[in-house]
């Protein structure tokens, strides 16, 4: 039984700071400029504690129903889009971590890059095609020692 909803929007800078970064181009000049590119240095940042590992994530269309969270508390982690539109929800817990403090949803677009900061919750992204495709920059021994997963008594509904 569904006992409540999240409505997806658009992701920006704005109302996507609570959780993390948007990598977009910058609009600063380009810190070297050449006759084969243009070069942009730290345009962000993945803040962990050991070696950064790279994974592939292929996700299946499901349907839009959120029963569980995860969270990392040992290193933020990046999306890079590369195949695939997407909807990313992601939480907040209170500073007790009793409760979830917040959740929101937003379209996660194939030309869209983030980082998720430390501790905030998140699962892997609901493609709107059949399948989407991302790398996973983090922490390279997340998966075996830095994965708490939050189950939920009852789901939650994605409204499109």
């Amino acid at each position: 039984m569904l006992c409540k909803s999240i409505k997806v929007k658009p992701l920006n800078e704005d109302n996507f700071k609570l959780y993390g970064q948007l990598i977009k181009k910058p609009e600063r000049s380009p810190d070297a400029e050449v006759d084969t590119h243009n070069w942009w240095n730290n345009v962000a940042n993945l803040p962990a504690e050991d070696s950064i590992g790279v994974g592939i994530l292929q996700v299946k269309h499901r349907d839009f129903t959120v029963t569980k969270l995860e969270q990392h508390s040992r290193t933020a982690e990046m999306l890079v889009s590369l195949k695939g539109n997407s909807i990313l929800v992601v939480g907040k817990e209170s500073l007790d971590n009793r409760r979830i403090e917040r959740m929101e949803a937003f379209y996660l677009n194939s030309n869209q890059i983030i980082i998720l900061n430390v501790d905030i919750l998140h699962f892997v992204p609901f493609p709107l095609e059949d399948e989407a495709i991302y790398a996973v920059v983090f922490r390279s021994k997340t998966p075996d020692d830095d994965l708490e997963f939050i189950e939920f008594k009852e789901d939650i509904n994605l409204v499109l």
